[in-house]
This record gives C-alpha cells, structure tokens and sequence, in this order.
C-alpha cells in the first residue's frame, strides 16, 4: 500500500518538482523490539496528532533528547512509516473513486511505472496492490467527476497492452482503521 497524500491541495509543490516519497505500508522480515517508552510514543505520536519532540517529553516526562533519538531510531527502522493528517475529503465535496485494475502480465517494472503515474496524478492519493480478482486498487479524490475519464484514459495510454480490466467504482464511505496495535477501542 501507498499513501500518496493529498496532492490536489497544494498542486505547486507537482509544479516545481518538490514530490514527496509515498508513505509505504508493507510486509518485512524484519522485527524491532519495542519496550514502554517507544509504546507510549507511538501511542503519543498517533493520538495527539504528532506533536513535537519537545511536547512529547513534556506530557511523557521524558527528556526531549531521549524522545528525539527513540523517534529518529522508529522512523530508520520504518516502524513509523511516515506522518499523516487526516482529512475530511466529503466535507471539501470531493468525491471518491476507486479504479480497479487487472493486468494481463504482472511485471516489476509496470508497477514502478504505476506508482511513478500515481505519484504525479493529483488526483491520486493511494495505490494499493491487491491479491485475488484485480492487481491495482487506485484510489482518487476529485472535485469534478468528470475528472476521472483524463485519469482513466491517461492509465490507458501508458498500459493498454498491459491491462486486461479497468473498473471505476464510485466510493460512497470510506474505510476506517486503526495504525496502531496497542490497544482497542470498544464499540459504541
């Protein structure tokens, strides 16, 4: 899975080439070792909406040095995976699509240049590689409805001898989950 984030907010940064790198959710081989502190972070980092080290230390009781380091040493070893905010897209009246796709080969190289595509689409703003009916769930968020044929045909136009399906499907709710494991929330 790739977070591409909300490019369409501020379309500049796609202008002057200043493209950040997807936040990348995927299976590793490798584990780290967590103990209280680096939880109570985590849990600190995703409830508190990623304060700053310095708040951190402050509501933890920990020093900001010790913080800075645990949070630097969590982002290298890719327990966290990147920072983002979430928006309410339905309150901004954009509507959401999902673009499902099959390819007739599945080639490396095709999945490096779908993300490069989906990387420099706006509109874009997650790419999901899946397992059973389709390969690709593209997810896009767009103001005009319309907007999703350019999108479309541009897809065509770059894999067309590649895709063997491509479905747009209208997302009417979005799913909700929770990033981090250390507790949970009862339902109300």
């Amino acid at each position: 899975t790739y977070f591409f984030g909300r490019k369409y907010l501020s379309p500049v940064g796609l202008r002057n080439g200043s493209i950040h790198q997807p936040i990348r959710y995927d299976s590793t081989t490798k584990s780290i070792e967590l103990d209280q502190i680096d939880k109570e972070i985590l849990r600190n980092l995703y409830s508190l909406s990623c304060p700053s080290d310095r708040a951190l230390a402050s509501i933890m009781g920990v020093p900001a040095t010790t913080i800075n380091r645990r949070r630097q040493r969590l982002e290298q070893s890719h327990v966290i995976a990147g920072y983002r905010n979430h928006v309410a897209a339905r309150s901004l009246g954009v509507n959401r699509y999902k673009i499902i796709l099959s390819y007739k080969s599945f080639e490396a190289l095709c999945v490096k240049r779908l993300v490069k595509f989906c990387m420099l689409t706006p509109q874009i703003t997650h790419l999901i590689e899946c397992c059973g009916g389709w390969d690709f769930e593209v997810g896009t968020e767009l103001f005009d409805a319309s907007e999703i044929v350019p999108i479309s045909e541009k897809l065509y136009d770059l894999f067309g001898d590649q895709i063997h399906l491509l479905e747009v499907i209208p997302e009417f709710r979005g799913i909700k989950f929770e990033s981090l494991p250390f507790h949970r929330v009862a339902n109300k």
